[in-house]
């Protein structure tokens, strides 16, 4: 028996997780029209009529039937319908191993795909028929493929992190606090502080400083959206020494309030 194995498929299943926190068909008017908005979420529409155009820094995309969209999370832009849009819509994660969302930092990107395409996959989304489902899922997979392929940069499955970087990271995530420290991290895998420095930068590309600080706020945008805690529970649960220093800091890499951002996201249905 001659058995060739995959070293990639096994990790890449585990270790990537796409999560959809919203989802509908939605037939949108003047209503939907707003101005800077930004989610924790990327956003997926399939339009089947209709017209809407979404505005960001640097660019644009026209929303017409028959085609794809891409709204990646963290994206400031401001939406306008000419009166009418039909679409499917998913809101989406898709958490990498360094803890950060795969998405975050993609470009806006469209593609045709046909109408009744999308209308095939209305008629599965409304169903209750497990099989069907599943040939969904399958599809959003296959559309979250070709929106990757069309990025600048393709996102690669990187197997270059070192199994003491890894390990790092994992400690990170499972105790994530402003309170947390390199030494902290050095000592529990009994590495000297200096050497975990230099290699964290090294295969990550940040200092761990800023790097357990970007994990924070993400977390942060994470709590806000899809918990009910309040702003001191969430300031306590991550490290701060009180909730205004955290809405401070929160202010300044977002900009507007941590009670702000939570009203505006969700209010965000479509």
């Amino acid at each position: 028996m001659d058995i060739t194995k995959s070293k990639y498929t096994g990790k890449i299943f585990d270790q990537y997780k796409i999560s959809i926190t919203d989802s509908g068909f939605a037939r949108i008017d003047y209503d939907w029209n707003c101005d800077y908005v930004c989610s924790p979420f990327s956003r997926i529409y399939y339009v089947t009529d209709g017209e809407a155009e979404i505005k960001y820094r640097g660019g644009r995309l026209r929303l017409l039937p028959g085609n794809l969209y891409l709204i990646p999370l963290g994206t400031r832009y401001s939406c306008y319908s000419d009166g009418k849009l039909d679409h499917l819509y998913f809101h989406i994660n898709i958490d990498a191993p360094n803890g950060y969302d795969l998405l975050r930092g993609a470009a806006c990107v469209g593609t045709e795909i046909p109408v009744e395409k999308i209308e095939h996959l209305t008629q599965l989304y409304l169903s209750s028929s497990f099989l069907d489902q599943m040939e969904l899922r399958y599809e959003i997979c296959r559309s979250i493929r070709i929106l990757l392929a069309l990025q600048p940069n393709v996102a690669e499955f990187d197997e270059e992190l070192s199994p003491e970087i890894i390990k790092a990271i994992e400690y990170i995530r499972e105790h994530l606090s402003l309170q947390l420290t390199a030494e902290d991290i050095a000592d529990r895998l009994y590495m000297s502080k200096n050497t975990l420095a230099k290699q964290f930068r090294r295969e990550v590309g940040l200092p761990i400083g800023k790097y357990i600080d970007k994990l924070i706020f993400f977390r942060a945008e994470k709590l806000l959206t899809k918990t009910s805690m309040s702003l001191k529970e969430i300031s306590d649960s991550l490290g701060f020494c009180d909730q205004f220093y955290f809405s401070r800091r929160f202010t300044q890499i977002f900009e507007e309030s941590p009670f702000a951002y939570r009203k505006r996201t969700k209010s965000e249905t479509t």
